[in-house]
């Protein structure tokens, strides 16, 4: 027997989050979410007398000397280049950057103009995160990660034009809601809903799709329209914008399903959708990095920058680390009763240490990342002219 989980679940493999999510809410499914449970708690003096040696001074391995720091442990920070943050990274004018090619780039930016090369939004859920950049005093400021008019484009659809978000969002809704609505209203789910359950899911499906004929007054459930429909909303937008008075302006005539349907086009328009990508988010003002520099600047000297980790080796009950200082060549051992490794595993695998067997093929195992690209460039704000102010195209 289909339930209605089932049913729940193909709408949402049609219809996204957004649909399944109305239509769980219609039916009073939708619970509530639980609070987040805080930082470590770990007592102050607790770590007094041990010495932990903490490699990578990236958000992780910052964050884990200032949380062992403030109780009591004494932390020192390997860190091989001559920078905090690792992969959050901000470039601004004037920064040098070495590829690895062995070619070499300085930035020329505008003043006042970077680029987050690395992370560069904060979602809401976060809390650890925003929670480190309260107590640290970082500013922040709202990220737009999503606009409705942004645009998609792709040459097999729409004779190569432009589709703007909500288009794309709300067309496609719409036609979800009418062959939704049309299977309610001809009893094709009556196996699965009762009357009642029949009544509240098309009290959602006709705002929700922007329909015509589905239920509401004069067309309910008791004497449903054999053909709702799906003709267009002023959601999706307008091909004449309304102006004032009775200037009304005219919808556009929607997109048939086969555009707006298409995987690309819902696979961008949606991706608002995933919490780690909400409409809006937090940013630091004047970049990322500067939530790791904050960190640094709290720590103090306990960071070692340009200091290149060498071996990893356990001495007795403690740890030992061969360091080389790469402005002066100097080789030296850092000694400590427990070591944290947040290198990542493409430099990991290079670094001779007394792994478990288990361990170093681990390493070796999943040493090799997925490439990932990033461009940042200068130019007159060109967009804004389609008023969009912000999200991704």
């Amino acid at each position: 027997m289909t339930t209605r989980r089932d049913i729940l679940m193909r709408f949402g493999a049609v219809a996204g989050f957004a649909g399944a999510y109305a239509a769980a809410s219609g039916l009073g499914l939708m619970g509530s979410s639980e609070a987040w449970a805080g930082m470590p708690a770990l007592a102050p003096g607790s770590g007094k007398g041990v010495k932990v040696v903490i490699l990578g001074a990236g958000v992780a391995g910052l964050s884990a000397a200032y949380e062992l720091g403030k109780a009591g442990y004494d932390c020192t920070v390997l860190e091989a280049r001559n920078r905090v943050g690792g992969r959050n990274f901000t470039v601004r004018k004037g920064t040098a950057i070495d590829m690895i090619d062995g070619s070499h780039q300085v930035c020329g930016f505008d003043d006042g103009h970077y680029f987050n090369a690395g992370p560069a939004r904060i979602p809401s859920h976060h809390q650890a995160t925003l929670g480190y950049c309260k107590a640290l005093g970082v500013a922040m400021e709202t990220e737009v990660n999503y606009s409705g008019s942004a645009r998609i484009q792709t040459d097999r659809l729409n004779d190569g034009k432009p589709i703007q978000m909500r288009q794309a969002v709300f067309d496609y809704r719409g036609h979800m809601a009418e062959l939704f609505a049309k299977c309610v209203n001809k009893g094709a789910l009556d196996d699965t809903f009762t009357k009642d359950d029949r009544d509240k899911l098309l009290a959602t499906l006709e705002p929700w799709g922007g329909l015509v004929g589905a239920a509401g007054p004069g067309r309910t459930a008791a004497a449903p329209s054999a053909t709702p429909s799906y003709t267009g909303t002023t959601s999706a937008g307008y091909a004449t914008e309304p102006g004032a008075g009775n200037q009304l302006g005219t919808p556009r005539a929607p997109l048939p399903l086969s555009v707006v349907g298409d995987p690309f086009v819902q696979g961008v328009a949606g991706f608002a959708d995933i919490i780690e990508m909400q409409a809006t988010m937090q940013q630091p003002v004047g970049g990322m990095d500067r939530i790791p520099m904050a960190f640094a600047t709290k720590l103090g000297k306990v960071v070692r920058l340009g200091t290149e980790v060498k071996s990893i080796r356990r001495k007795g009950k403690g740890v030992e680390i061969a360091v080389v200082d790469k402005a002066t060549g100097a080789k030296s051992v850092v000694s400590g009763d427990y070591c944290i490794c947040t290198l990542p595993l493409t430099v990991l695998k290079t670094i001779p240490n007394d792994f478990s067997k288990d361990r170093q093929v681990a390493i070796l195992r999943n040493g090799t990342y997925g490439d990932g690209y990033k461009i940042a460039f200068e130019s007159p704000r060109f967009w804004e002219e389609d008023q969009v102010y912000g999200g991704l195209s």
